[in-house]
């Protein structure tokens, strides 16, 4: 959590990131989340993109653990 955290941006300001994470926190979740959450402070309507990011690591997250439950043999 931390380390997705510092790599995305919220805990040190963009600016001061090297420009190798600046590029990979774009697409990280803990970013997209964060500029959802600032959108609805604002009372700005939502980013398309961020909402896109997410779905596309929810749906990420949720291959890998189906695909691992398989794996396993869906032993209980």
């Amino acid at each position: 959590m931390l380390g997705l955290s510092f790599a995305g941006g919220l805990l040190i300001p963009d600016s001061q990131l090297p420009q190798a994470l600046r590029h990979a926190g774009a697409v990280l979740p803990s970013r997209q989340l964060a500029d959802l959450a600032r959108a609805a402070a604002a009372g700005h309507n939502p980013s398309l993109t961020a909402a896109g990011v997410l779905a596309a690591w929810t749906l990420a997250a949720a291959g890998a653990a189906l695909a691992l439950r398989r794996r396993d043999g869906g032993a209980r």
